[in-house]
């Protein structure tokens, strides 16, 4: 089994002990040990092979044991009985922005709620509202989060999706020749969710990027392979493209490859009015092609001061350039604090003194 696959099974656990109201300090002794098993850079079955499971933190003699359980037979007796307790369909309300494991427990437990089809069939015939603690605001707000959820499905969070793209860049950094490695599409945006990952090489030669990316530990399977672009797919789902181009012509390819598409399309409508075609290859013109090795060359041939990735959604930020108007966004640098952080005291990583010390660190 994968690192996922026992991460799952680990935060499984703890979702079910938490709607059953088990103790906080069981719950997150699960909980941080998913946690801890999905961050590390080795496959969890080399260290339970070298009887290494105790050197992941919060692993004890307790999830070591049900760890080794579970690669030996592929189950945990464990897991198994808890399922048996709390069917699949109430955890997965937990999905549901706005409903934790206590809301879950009472909508099962009161209303026979055991899936998020019928929790929305109770909201939307007032059933929710008649429980205690619960009102038609608050209803309304379970709505709003199914109807979000729904949106959300088949894409995935940005703080899941970067952690990847950022390892797989590294290792393609590596690779004798490459010069440049970016994430694109909305990754690079910065949307809250992505679809598939886009990933862009700057190189010469793009065989020994290809094959590098293809050996890496996160594939699963590749879909396609070519001279410039490369699909797979990890073990999680993710497919994840890859592209290689030339140097030379990087900064028309990484705008394009960017988008977003209908940011794309006003940029290629003002293109044709300055005299160009754009395309991802190059702004061509009847005197010839303009190469472009960066994005500010691209935006400055148009008359355009460099657009952030961030902004390129087609909602005015052309125009706001044109007219100089572009709004500075907020960078590290501008934040003053921080109202509200997790810690090991919850399911945070790092302690209360090392938290304060990287505050004070950050001139925070």
């Amino acid at each position: 089994m994968n690192n996922t696959e026992v991460a799952d099974i680990l935060a499984r656990m703890a979702d079910i002990l938490a709607i059953q109201g088990e103790s906080l300090h069981r719950i997150m002794a699960y909980r941080k040990a998913a946690e801890n098993v999905a961050a590390l850079s080795r496959p969890v079955e080399e260290m339970w092979q070298a009887d290494e499971l105790r050197a992941i933190p919060g692993i004890g003699k307790t999830l070591e044991a049900k760890i080794d359980e579970l690669m030996r037979s592929g189950r945990i007796g464990a897991y198994e009985r808890l399922r048996e307790q709390v069917p699949d369909g109430v955890v997965a309300l937990l999905q549901v922005p706005d409903v934790g494991p206590k809301r879950a427990a009472l909508f099962w437990k009161e209303l026979g709620v055991e899936g998020v089809a019928s929790l929305e069939k109770a909201a939307r015939a007032g059933r929710l509202q008649t429980l205690p603690g619960m009102g038609a605001k608050s209803e309304q707000k379970v709505l709003a989060g199914i109807e979000a959820l729904k949106r959300l499905s088949g894409r995935t969070l940005l703080g899941v999706a970067l952690p990847l793209a950022e390892t797989m860049l590294g290792a393609l950094l590596e690779v004798p020749g490459v010069v440049l490695a970016t994430p694109a599409g909305s990754l690079r945006r910065k949307r809250e969710t992505v679809g598939d990952l886009d990933l862009l090489v700057a190189a010469e030669d793009p065989e020994p990027v290809m094959a590098r990316f293809r050996e890496l530990p996160q594939v699963e399977e590749v879909l396609l392979s070519g001279s410039t672009k490369t699909a797979i797919r990890t073990a999680e789902g993710f497919q994840v493209d890859l592209r290689v181009l030339e140097p030379q012509r990087w900064g028309t390819a990484l705008q394009y490859f960017t988008g977003s598409q209908a940011h794309n399309i006003h940029l290629r409508q003002l293109a044709l009015e300055r005299g160009f075609s754009l395309s991802e290859y190059a702004l061509h013109r009847e005197e010839g092609d303009v190469l472009c090795s960066t994005e500010e060359e691209v935006y400055s041939a148009l008359g355009l001061p460099t657009i952030p990735p961030e902004l390129r959604e087609d909602r005015g930020e052309i125009e706001a350039a044109l007219a100089s108007r572009l709004p500075d966004l907020v960078e590290v640098d501008d934040l003053k604090g921080d109202f509200q952080f997790h810690t090991t005291r919850s399911d945070g990583h790092n302690s209360l003194l090392e938290m304060a010390q990287a505050a004070r660190a950050a001139g925070l």
